[in-house]
């Protein structure tokens, strides 16, 4: 592959900032102004998010790709610039006056991120899609096209490496900047010196999909030395586009089906109102490996008695949930298991193949 940058992301140019490096798009709007409480009737797709990392991708896919309007549901709300140390703050008060999970403690904390950007507004930043060993075995255990030659592909497509050049395990030309921290410091030229000495590796490379033991200089999701978050990526860049709507400050309760257990909608509370929303192509829950199934639960699947009364198994390899019609799940409750590495990344890549997915049954070329 020619050291170039692909076929810019549908709806975006593929114009950069020179200093900033940040894709060059029209002037956005900061949220959806919202006309009252129920601002949608019947609309093509329904992304319902809580705060996850794959309703920012997969928004951003489907919005690009289709002139109808799309809603995206988000329980949140953006986190203002200004109260952004504030929230940090609270964030390093809380762990730190909270005791560590023991055999004696069995309460723990689980980041839920609840913002615009979800839990990569706080995560570790380190860009490592697992080794591809994980996603073989995911296809032995059933879930076919799941292998890692054909998850390599929605890798590549998200990613923008400042360090590697574009070739079969890297990518530039996508909306996620992976890149270096803009300085090591001298503690870390001595650690890799260490290693070196010990005779380990040190230019191992942990993003594309081969672990092995070594020292290494981690690649972040960072743009110009700042964090780039999964909403600061593929939904702030494109919120002047006119068919999407964002509704923030908004729960989705539960998916609504008809007599043939088909999707027709979903319900949500906003403002101590409940309000139906109704989808004439598919309903796409992409609310997190917590929410997810607590919304599916709520409508009656995912308890073992309610699958039984329904018939009902979870997902396919197109993530349509089985026993129903125009109903799927976007992000990584997905996934068999959790792959050898950190989230974000595997997390964006199912929600690009999710996307694919979706054009394809709608005759869109992926």
């Amino acid at each position: 592959m020619k050291d170039q940058d692909p076929v810019p992301h549908p709806g975006w140019s593929g114009e950069r900032d020179a200093t900033t490096d940040s894709p060059v798009c029209p002037q956005a709007m900061p949220y959806f102004p919202e006309k009252g409480d129920a601002i949608f009737g019947q609309e093509d797709w329904i992304v319902g998010a809580v705060y996850c990392t794959d309703d920012f991708k997969l928004t951003h896919q489907l919005n690009a790709d289709f002139d109808r309007l799309l809603p995206l549901i988000v329980s949140c709300n953006w986190l203002p610039k200004d109260k952004r140390a504030e929230f940090v703050q609270k964030v390093k008060s809380f762990y730190l006056n909270n005791q560590p999970v023991g055999e004696d403690n069995l309460e723990g904390l689980i980041d839920s991120g609840k913002v615009m950007g979800g839990t990569t507004v706080l995560n570790g930043l380190m860009y490592c899609r697992g080794d591809s060993s994980d996603y073989d075995e995911y296809e032995k255990l059933g879930a076919t096209g799941w292998g890692y030659k054909n998850v390599l592909p929605y890798f590549l497509k998200s990613e923008h490496n400042l360090q590697y050049n574009s070739s079969q395990n890297h990518a530039r030309g996508g909306l996620l900047t992976v890149s270096h921290y803009n300085d090591l410091p001298d503690l870390g030229h001595t650690l890799l010196a260490a290693g070196r000495e010990l005779g380990y590796p040190t230019d191992v490379d942990i993003g594309h999909g081969r672990l092995r033991e070594g020292f290494y200089r981690a690649q972040m999701t960072t743009r110009n030395g700042a964090r780039l978050s999964a909403a600061k990526a593929f939904v702030r860049p494109f919120l002047h586009r006119s068919n999407l709507k964002v509704l923030l400050n908004a729960q989705v309760m539960r998916v609504l089906f008809n007599e043939h257990n088909e999707a027709i909608g979903v319900q949500y509370m906003k403002n101590n109102r409940t309000h139906n929303l109704y989808a004439v192509k598919e309903v796409i829950i992409s609310a997190g490996t917590i929410m997810s199934p607590v919304i599916l639960m709520s409508s009656g699947i995912g308890n073992p008695d309610h699958l039984q009364e329904k018939e009902l198994a979870v997902v396919d390899a197109t993530l349509q949930v089985y026993g129903t019609r125009k109903l799927r799940v976007i992000d990584a409750s997905v996934l068999p298991d959790v792959p050898s590495g950190n989230l974000m990344a595997p997390t964006i890549m199912v929600g690009e193949k999710g996307a694919d997915h979706v054009k394809t049954t709608w005759s869109c070329t992926p």
